[in-house]
């Protein structure tokens, strides 16, 4: 067992902050209200992985246009988690909400995000993924993002979605790739594809169980530790 990798096993999450003011616009039209909702009366606020979580726990199955608002939601809220403080993520979240896919038959981004939780709870997250990639890409929309999408759609309440080949979804990013190459000496990215993202999936899945005796998004989550060290790079 790595020395890094087990001492950042033991880190406490922390949240994540953020400045209210830079994603209002997005909030105002894309966002929901859920009991767990992160402060946006702030100049700055915190949010974190469990409050996300909480919102994809609530996401209705009902209507299409009501599915469609609290995914679109969701989707806003893992990017608020993931750029952070970084000026630059409300304006390119707002380019991804109001473009298009690449492919024919070309539809909004609003529904491609849905068609892709649809087919995360139908099928699991490789399907997903595959069809964000393959079927409904959206110019903007890369892995790294896509994946936090992904991770908070589907492992809701530290439970991965009931899908039959049990994968759990993960974030894959620059920085946990970069750790996974330190540590294990393997690589996963860039430009990831439908199956480099399964494997990853699978690696993570056996490694957090087997090696570690943890949920691999814990696994995930020390990795970025491991991966933001100066002597990772």
């Amino acid at each position: 067992m790595s020395d890094s990798v087990r001492k950042a096993l033991q880190e406490p999450e922390v949240s994540i902050k953020f400045r209210p003011v830079q994603w209002g616009a997005l909030l105002r039209q894309f966002d929901v209200e859920w009991p767990e909702r992160p402060v946006t009366d702030a100049e700055v606020s915190e949010v974190c992985r469990s409050q996300i979580k909480a919102l994809a726990s609530r996401i209705p199955a009902s209507s299409a246009d009501e599915h469609q608002r609290w995914v679109l939601a969701l989707f806003l809220w893992s990017q608020i988690w993931g750029y952070g403080t970084n000026g630059y993520g409300p304006h390119r979240v707002e380019r991804i909400l109001g473009g298009t896919t690449r492919r024919a038959p070309v539809i909004a981004a609003e529904e491609a995000l849905a068609k892709c939780h649809e087919a995360l709870m139908r099928s699991g997250p490789v399907e997903a993924y595959r069809v964000m990639a393959n079927e409904h890409w959206v110019p903007g929309l890369g892995p790294a993002f896509l994946t936090k999408f992904l991770y908070f759609a589907g492992y809701h309440k530290g439970q991965s979605c009931k899908v039959p080949d049990g994968l759990a979804p993960l974030i894959l990013d620059a920085v946990v790739s970069r750790a996974i190459r330190k540590e294990y000496q393997l690589t996963f990215g860039p430009g990831w594809g439908t199956r480099r993202y399964m494997e990853y999936l699978e690696f993570m899945c056996r490694e957090a169980r087997e090696r570690y005796g943890v949920e691999p998004d814990q696994l995930e989550r020390a990795l970025f530790v491991v991966g933001r060290q100066p002597s990772v790079r």
